[in-house]
């Protein structure tokens, strides 16, 4: 009986692991850099962070069709990252993913 209890706390505890992203992306799919504090990112590369960051709790069409300045997407994202199960992102990734959001067309 008790198997059965520790087999179900595990089942639900991967279950939520999975909805708040607790999967990285493939590692061609995105990597920050790790000593640079600012650079641009490509599109590609920006998409990527999206998709792997945003669209875990966001649709990515309400990321595309929301228009604010770099700084209201920084407090933005951080915001996201403030909430339980979060939007998992460092400070370089959330400065160059803001700006970019902010200048694309």
């Amino acid at each position: 009986m008790r198997a059965i209890a520790v087999l179900g706390s595990l089942a639900c505890l991967s279950v939520v692991v999975a909805a708040c992203g607790g999967s990285e992306p493939p590692p061609d799919a995105w990597s920050p850099p790790s000593d640079v504090a600012t650079f641009e990112l490509t599109t590609e590369k920006a998409e990527a962070l999206i998709r792997f960051r945003c669209t875990q709790c966001h649709s990515d069409s309400a990321v595309r069709k929301a228009r604010m300045t770099a700084d209201e997407w920084r407090a933005r994202i951080d915001v996201c990252k403030a909430k339980p199960g979060g939007a998992v992102i460092g400070v370089t990734e959330r400065n160059a993913l803001a700006d970019w959001l902010a200048r694309r067309p």
